[in-house]
């Protein structure tokens, strides 16, 4: 990913990570946890599909994206045992010319910035987003949420 970024070859967004980071594949959206996430269960929600703008999200998407998330977060907030959580929804423009995609990330409010953090600019994070990752997928198989599967786009948890 950061090859594509670097060399502005491509979207790195729509490039797949690691299959051990992936939490749900669904036809329209895909969640996985961050290599370098900003906290544990730090999860980016992305389009299958290049899309540069919610406006341009069709109703098959957006039927998707609402039954994937309310699971994907009861889940991701039990495995972190928090109850606060932001939800950020990045529309961005394409002036780096590595192309716009939207995305969005579920992230639980769990750290508070330190010295080193506070000093530097950088996060540190002390969970392994593949542990996280297999956390979230055991909670959302162990306790499936009857909306996700009367959903048109069921994003079923990976096997």
């Amino acid at each position: 990913m950061l090859r594509r970024l670097a060399t502005g070859q491509g979207c790195p967004l729509c490039e797949a990570p690691e299959e051990a980071r992936v939490v749900q594949m669904g036809s329209h959206w895909r969640a996985h946890t961050l290599a370098a996430p900003l906290d544990p269960c730090h999860l980016r929600i992305v389009p299958t599909r290049h899309i540069a703008s919610m406006s341009t999200i069709s109703d098959a998407e957006l039927d998707a994206l609402a039954a994937l998330i309310g699971p994907l977060t009861a889940a991701a907030l039990q495995v972190a045992q928090v109850p606060d959580y932001s939800v950020i929804v990045h529309e961005t423009d394409d002036r780096a010319g590595h192309g716009a995609h939207v995305h969005l990330e579920l992230r639980p409010r769990l750290s508070r910035s330190a010295g080193f953090e506070q000093s530097s600019g950088a996060g540190v994070c002390p969970s392994d987003p593949v542990l996280d990752a297999a956390a979230i997928r055991q909670r959302l198989e162990s306790e499936p949420d009857p909306h996700l599967s009367s959903a048109s786009d069921s994003a079923a948890p990976l096997q």
